[in-house]
């Protein structure tokens, strides 16, 4: 299947997502659009400054099978690039936007079949 009609979700998750308990049935990578595996009722932290101070919640785990492909992480840098750009209201934001895009589609589609 190839990622032409792909809409790219540039404020989506990175291949993870930590909703609460049951808010959420299925969630799709904001990456590549993958349908992410999840793990219910966890109990522990869902970031970085959670877990430095010992603390943690009920959520869950919702995390891409693809997540620690080479390409997946790639994607991930390109639209950190447009995000940075766009809160930077960067003069070349449109250019960027573009440019991250076609190369996002490029890689979904040689790399990655499932969506």
């Amino acid at each position: 299947m190839e990622y032409d009609d792909f809409e790219i979700d540039w404020h989506g998750n990175d291949g993870r997502s930590f909703p609460r308990p049951g808010e959420l049935q299925t969630v799709k990578c904001g990456i590549c659009g993958a349908q992410m595996e999840v793990k219910r009722n966890v109990l522990g932290p869902t970031g970085l400054v959670e877990s430095l101070s010992r603390k943690k919640h009920w959520h869950d785990s919702f995390i891409c099978l693809n997540i620690e492909k080479w390409w997946h992480k790639i994607i991930h840098q390109l639209k950190v690039a447009v995000y940075v750009a766009e809160i930077n209201q960067d003069a070349d934001f449109e250019k960027i936007k573009k440019a991250a895009k076609e190369q996002i589609l490029e890689i979904l589609n040689s790399h990655n079949k499932v969506y």
